[in-house]
């Protein structure tokens, strides 16, 4: 009798250990089924549509690379709530061609910025050029960013109109403008600006005055209108490109109110259109524009596309850039030659001291960039071969040019 009992006082306890391990157990067992369950369930979700799984999730976040602000390398808090960082750029080209050969400075501006409590910022840009007379403010900027989705802008600034004038000129993958853009770019003017971001998508509307002035224009005349809508997104990566797919989609309209009397509008024209696509994935990036302009004196339709490649990435990067232009006016595509004469990148075609005027052009260029000190530091060098035709008054015009710039952001 005392053996059953030592037996039983033995065993019971391990007999209810058991079950509670047991019980723990089936827990377990449940909550990795349902762990297992999930995987599966956004795996099957997240796919391209062709049953490849999505190695990369998709989000709506951009590449930093396509940041279109200034490279800035000095910021400090003055305060808690206020912060200044630096504008400063300094860019140096030489130029080898058929029709131009000469150096110097094709861009300098100090610039600052203040940021108060995140919600306001004030951006000042001076341009400095060879000539005196051009010195004057390129950007006198008030910005407020109402909430995450609203951003007000009042001042004078460069509308932000096509993929590569929108960005600033020390994040640009080229020393200058492409020959399509620099004939419809806006001057930068008085005006103000609303920008609506929601998740993927965003517009902007604004107005800007008629007067081009180095300093500030006045705000005669009725100006004209800038409204522009883009979505963007991330793609994700899947098993055949591992790695992420951004892209995106733009459209950039200009309504010119009185042809006659802005100034601000290069040639007098009343519609110009841009409508463009980015794309990055890996070490690859490229943009495109398709351009349309029309006025009563002259119309203008072309294309303009860039790719870039890291050959090593952040450090060398190829690039190249196609631009076709055509115009059933007589003289309805202008070209300049050389650097601006102002000493920085072009207002318009007429301030180059040598211009052709043609029916048709079509460019290419190609070359290398060279990046140090996360961007700041940028020397590039290639090779730009134009082919214009039905020129205004001559031949038709074959030239090739050899470009070499230095760029420098702080």
């Amino acid at each position: 009798m005392i053996k059953v009992l030592l037996v039983s006082f033995t065993f019971l306890p391990c007999l209810l250990w058991s079950n509670e391990a047991l019980d723990l157990l089936e827990r377990e067992l449940d909550e990795a089924r349902g762990i297992y369950e999930d995987q599966l369930r956004v795996a099957a979700e997240a796919s391209d549509g062709s049953g490849s799984k999505l190695l990369v999730a998709p989000d709506s976040g951009l590449p930093p690379r396509w940041n279109t602000k200034g490279v800035s390398k000095i910021s400090s808090n003055l305060t808690e709530r206020i912060s200044l960082s630096s504008r400063g750029s300094v860019e140096y080209q030489n130029k080898e061609g058929d029709f131009s050969s000469e150096a110097g400075f094709s861009r300098t501006r100090i610039g600052l910025e203040f940021e108060i409590d995140e919600s306001f910022n004030l951006l000042a840009d001076g341009l400095l050029a060879r000539s005196g007379n051009d010195l004057g403010w390129e950007r006198l900027q008030l910005g407020w960013h109402v909430n995450e989705q609203i951003h007000l802008k009042l001042g004078k600034f460069p509308p932000p109109f096509s993929t590569e004038f929108s960005q600033d000129a020390s994040r640009r993958w080229f020393a200058d403008l492409s020959p399509l853009v620099t004939q419809v770019a806006p001057a930068s003017s008085l005006g103000a600006l609303v920008e609506h971001t929601s998740g993927k998508n965003r517009w902007m509307l604004g107005w800007f005055g008629s007067e081009v002035d180095r300093v500030l224009p006045s705000l005669d005349a009725n100006g004209y209108l800038l409204a522009s809508l883009a979505h963007s997104t991330n793609l994700g990566g899947s098993e055949k490109v591992n790695q992420a797919r951004f892209q995106r989609w733009h459209l950039d309209y200009l309504l010119n109110q009185d042809p006659s009397e802005v100034s601000s509008l290069p040639l007098g024209y009343e519609h110009i259109i841009a409508a463009g696509f980015q794309y990055s994935s890996g070490r690859l990036d490229s943009y495109s524009d398709l351009i349309f302009a029309r006025g009563e004196q002259s119309s203008m339709t072309g294309i303009t596309a860039a790719i870039g490649y890291w050959l090593q990435q952040d450090v060398i990067r190829l690039v190249a850039r196609f631009d076709y232009a055509n115009s059933s006016d007589d003289g309805g595509v202008v070209v300049g030659w050389g650097i601006p004469k102002q000493g920085r990148e072009a207002l318009f075609v007429s301030d180059y001291d040598l211009s052709t005027s043609a029916g048709r052009l079509a460019s290419l260029y190609t070359g290398f960039n060279y990046h140090l000190n996360e961007s700041s530091i940028v020397i590039g060098t290639g090779m730009e071969y134009r082919f214009l035709s039905e020129v205004v008054g001559g031949d038709d015009i074959r030239s090739w040019g050899w470009n070499t710039f230095a760029r420098v952001s702080f």
